[in-house]
């Protein structure tokens, strides 16, 4: 049972095309919790069996940081530009993803209208700044949106 399921669930996510293809996957069924979470609301401390589904946000934070990363991947793996690109695509769908560096630079100007644009800014901070100290120079927070203002 469980390999097969897996099995299915995987080649379902491969498949999504659209956020809400993610949303149906992950949402409608496929991501209710195990058995075990249904009974319990933390480990060890049984309580009322209730069905959990997953929440909007939550999968769409799933999509950016599973399903996308996911199927390029195994796109790479299988040398299949096509799952490659729909990844990419998938991450121009989803919505932005707001955390401490996407409303930092957000705030300072940055048009971030997608998870495309929140992955890039997040990807230049951790290759740039974390560590570096750029947020201490203008001239580092400069090349940055220098560099965002070309994607």
């Amino acid at each position: 049972g469980y390999v097969s399921r897996t099995d299915f669930i995987f080649s379902k996510l491969m498949a999504c095309r659209t956020v809400e293809d993610i949303h149906q996957v992950l949402g409608n069924g496929e991501g209710r919790a195990s058995e075990y979470w249904e009974r319990h609301f933390a480990p060890g401390k049984n309580s009322a069996r209730r069905t959990k589904r997953l929440g909007d946000a939550k999968i769409n934070l799933l999509g950016i940081n599973f399903v996308v990363p996911l199927m390029f991947a195994y796109g790479r793996s299988l040398d299949r530009e096509d799952l490659k690109e729909r990844a990419l695509d998938l991450l121009e769908l989803l919505k932005a993803e707001s955390n401490y560096i996407t409303r930092h630079w957000s705030g300072r100007g940055v048009p971030l209208n997608n998870a495309f644009d929140t992955q890039a800014v997040i990807q230049l901070e951790n290759e740039y700044c974390v560590g570096r100290g750029c947020w201490k120079y203008h001239i580092g927070r400069c090349e940055i949106k220098k560099s965002l203002e070309t994607l």
